[in-house]
């Protein structure tokens, strides 16, 4: 499932993925709507030449978590860090 960038139309997937903290592996990971993103966005520390928002960001704060957990329907385990990240959707 991909959709457009709401800023340049690209064709993306959007994931929050979940890393193991000690092996930092990739446990698993759900594909967000471009919504989901935006509503996300608003907790992320963005890079100012990041419009697109297709830089891998981190979901450690309590409100960019919180919304995370609801967004992508799963419950925060203590074990894992979780990441909002982005791949081209014609290639991924």
């Amino acid at each position: 499932m991909s959709d457009a960038c709401h800023t340049c139309g690209a064709n993306l997937i959007r994931k929050i993925a979940a890393f193991d903290k000690k092996t930092e592996l990739l446990v698993w990971s759900i594909v967000v709507n471009e919504e989901a993103v935006r509503e996300l966005s608003a907790y992320l520390d963005l890079d100012p030449y990041d419009g697109c928002v297709v830089l891998p960001y981190d979901l450690a704060s309590e409100e960019a978590l919180g919304a995370a957990e609801r967004l992508g329907g799963f419950q925060r385990e203590e074990n894992l860090d979780y990441e909002l990240r982005t791949y081209d959707g014609d290639y991924g």
